[in-house]
């Protein structure tokens, strides 16, 4: 053991200094320079002493060295009280630069508080949306917040995406409380909305049948004998003559109740209308419904006659139409 530490002696000295007495030494002492050599050159690897630091450690007496070790752990205790008096109000994250101090060089962690002294002046705003997630957290938008603190999704997303959710919740929230949504079944209703849309085109195709049927039954009938100054007689004789007919204002004025139970319906102008239908006859015409198409092109008080000989009135056109045209020829 004595020839082994003898043949070590000289290396000893140069790692030990004054701790090495060779049989005499400190084996507990020895083994903690030891770990603190073994630190030292780790950290002298990762870079955390620099060659400054070794020149400030030669150059200084020990009890400065003391005197300097002490402030920057004092500083060191006073920087983690400032961050985490920060933590309260601005919620670092546990990988955030100023939550692993130890891990950080000193030029990037200057550099990260000059950033937060130039970003004082958004300390308000954050302050904001810190007391704004902290409510959303506590409604239907807490999936969108995890979202939002993930970077998943943009910012002019936000409120189309919460609208989303909003909707989507009202929905469920209504469809378990009304039982009949929550029986619906979608395809089930656009069956039923396509049946009756077909039932509804055949009854129409159907109408038309029976409307002219109805109509050909209360046709009056021309072949039998009628007082020649009944409506039935005067229509008769105007059918017989060649020549020499009774104007259509006063035709209408007289056989308007035959004619217009031949036929019901009639298409005319409204200058048509004040030319050939009477006002003040005593069997002057008188109609269900006077529908006006492209109603756009009438203008009011050319229409007000054809209304004034009807109980309803069907008035189509829109906005995109032309408006009634005069046109001059020479």
């Amino acid at each position: 053991m004595r020839r082994n530490i003898r043949e070590h002696d000289e290396l000893a000295k140069s790692l030990f200094g004054s701790h090495w007495r060779r049989e005499e030494s400190d084996s507990e002492n020895l083994k903690d320079i030891s770990e603190w050599i073994l630190k030292f050159r780790k950290a002298l690897e990762e870079g955390s002493i620099t060659e400054k630091i070794l020149i400030i450690l030669d150059s200084a007496e020990q009890h400065q060295i003391k005197d300097i070790t002490r402030q920057i752990h004092q500083d060191y205790d006073q920087i983690l009280q400032f961050i985490n008096q920060l933590d309260k109000f601005l919620h670092f994250k546990d990988d955030s630069v100023y939550m692993n101090l130890t891990k950080s060089p000193i030029e990037y962690l200057i550099s990260q508080i000059s950033l937060l002294k130039d970003g004082l002046s958004s300390l308000q705003n954050w302050s904001r949306f810190s007391s704004s997630r902290t409510e959303c957290l506590e409604t239907i938008g807490a999936n969108l917040v995890e979202l939002v603190d993930k970077d998943q999704i943009k910012s002019e997303n936000i409120i189309p995406c919460l609208e989303g959710n909003f909707a989507d919740s009202m929905l469920r929230k209504l469809f378990l409380r009304e039982h009949s949504l929550f029986r619906f079944v979608g395809d089930v209703h656009e069956k039923k909305i396509n049946e009756f849309r077909e039932l509804d085109s055949k009854i129409i195709k159907l109408n038309r049948f029976r409307i002219a049927e109805e109509l050909y039954e209360n046709r009056p009938s021309l072949s039998g004998t009628a007082s020649p100054r009944s409506e039935l007689g005067v229509l008769k004789s105007e059918f017989s003559r060649k020549r020499g007919h009774m104007p259509i204002r006063k035709l209408l004025s007289i056989c308007g109740g035959i004619i217009q139970t031949i036929k019901p319906c009639f298409m005319m102008s409204p200058l048509s209308i004040a030319q050939y239908l009477d006002p003040y006859s005593v069997k002057n015409l008188r109609f269900d419904y006077v529908i006006f198409d492209e109603a756009s092109q009438v203008k009011p008080e050319d229409a007000l006659g054809a209304l004034l000989r009807a109980r309803c009135a069907v008035i189509m056109g829109d906005t995109r139409q032309l408006p009634p045209q005069h046109f001059l020829t020479s």
